[in-house]
């Protein structure tokens, strides 16, 4: 959807808004149709609508980390880092070895880190995660790449190259 909605014109995407936000009045438990206009939602810029949809969706899914991932997330992208610190650190609560938890938590405060100078333990919160998440057998490109800038940030420089390179 992401891909599609960047080629759309503005009046499409609020088109397509239109018709989920319709089919949700119809049916609010309908969870394609939410997933849909949460995407919609980010493309178009609305943070706040984008985090409400994900925040149902994890409430229609609560077993899902997944979905408490994407809230998490989704704060982040909104600009509300300590909201997102917080409900990641709550889906690590609910699945403490989640690699996935560990690199959203990891991204998150290497982007505080790297933009707020009043938290000078961010990096290391962020290197925590991200080594965690970067050592699992199911590590991403992205994740290991995160790791790299951390290190690099951190001026592990011949670690950061090694990461880099499996990334």
């Amino acid at each position: 959807v992401e891909d599609a909605a960047t080629d759309l014109s503005f009046d499409r995407l609020q088109e397509a808004v239109a018709a989920q936000e319709k089919a949700i009045a119809r049916a609010p438990g309908l969870i394609p149709a939410r997933e849909e206009l949460s995407e919609l939602y980010g493309a178009l810029g609305r943070r706040r609508n984008e985090t409400e949809q994900l925040q149902v969706l994890a409430g229609l899914e609560g077993g899902r980390v997944e979905r408490r991932i994407a809230v998490g997330l989704a704060y982040a992208r909104a600009g509300n880092v300590d909201l997102a610190v917080l409900t990641l650190a709550s889906a690590l609560e609910q699945a403490p070895d989640h690699p996935l938890v560990y690199g959203a938590l990891g991204r998150v405060w290497l982007d505080i880190a790297i933009t707020r100078r009043d938290r000078p333990d961010a990096l290391g919160k962020a290197l925590e995660a991200l080594e965690r998440s970067a050592s699992a057998p199911s590590a991403t490109s992205e994740v290991k790449t995160l790791y790299g800038r951390a290190l690099r940030r951190d001026g592990q420089v011949e670690a950061a190259e090694r990461v880099l390179q499996q990334a």
